[in-house]
């Protein structure tokens, strides 16, 4: 179970980002090289009951780039009796390809290996088109300059408004999200989404350094064993680790 959860994970996290256009040439994306940082984040998200009840989920991921242009993403995902899934993905651009890892209670001991393909056209399909009444609609608010950790951050707030059965709501209700991007890292340095559907989603950063990670993390554990993976990704799908 934990294996499947891993690949779903890293599937998902290296198709993230395709352009929707009908047809769009891809490029291969340009390591950061000379550009080390690591960014450690928490997430909470608390749902709130109408009878009072609350549920509060929290992870942490940390986001490490070393100054030869390598990205490690690790995921800490708690479990039950105070267990914890840790996931890690390294995204090599220079080296085209990619590891996955996982650490976790009787998780296999192994690592798998993605070569990334070359880039090729994405064509994609023809998306659902709503009916104009029942349409979300979109208001996006710059909200200036702000600092985080020391660090400028472009804060910009977005509002989706639902109409009346938009979702098979019985009354409109909206979707507000913020974040701050950085420009210098490349990421958002704080977010928050509050959505009545799935309760309170807030992102904090719990540190910020430009400095070199330890090479150690770019490393799976010495007694892992490597898996190929015969799937290829393309470079285009990992660029949102730049």
């Amino acid at each position: 179970m934990v294996r499947s959860f891993c690949v779903a994970l890293c599937l998902a996290a290296a198709t993230a980002g395709v352009g929707s256009s009908a047809q769009t040439a891809l490029r291969r994306p340009v390591p950061q090289v000379g550009k080390p940082m690591s960014i450690i984040t928490e997430q909470k998200t608390v749902q709130t009951f109408a009878e009072g009840l609350q549920i509060t989920r929290v992870t942490r991921d940390s986001f490490y780039r070393d100054s030869l242009g390598r990205v490690l993403t690790k995921s800490e995902h708690p479990l039950d009796g105070g267990r914890s899934l840790v996931t890690f993905m390294l995204q090599d651009l220079a080296a085209n390809e990619s590891l996955f890892w996982n650490i976790a209670p009787g998780a296999a001991k192994e690592y798998t290996q993605t070569t990334l393909a070359t880039p090729t056209p994405f064509v994609a399909s023809v998306p659902f088109q709503q009916p104009i009444d029942t349409r979300p609609l979109t208001k996006r608010d710059n909200l200036g300059e702000e600092y985080v950790g020391g660090f400028p951050c472009q804060a910009a707030r977005m509002t989706t408004t639902y109409p009346i059965d938009t979702v098979g709501n019985d009354r409109p209700f909206a979707v507000v999200n913020e974040t701050c991007m950085s420009r210098e890292f490349g990421r958002s340095l704080k977010s928050s989404v509050d959505d009545p559907r799935n309760g309170k989603t807030t992102v904090t950063v719990l540190s910020i350094s430009r400095g070199e990670p330890d090479p150690a993390l770019f490393q799976p554990p010495a007694d892992y064993v490597r898996r190929i993976n015969v799937t290829t990704l393309t470079p285009a799908a990992v660029a949102n680790a730049r």
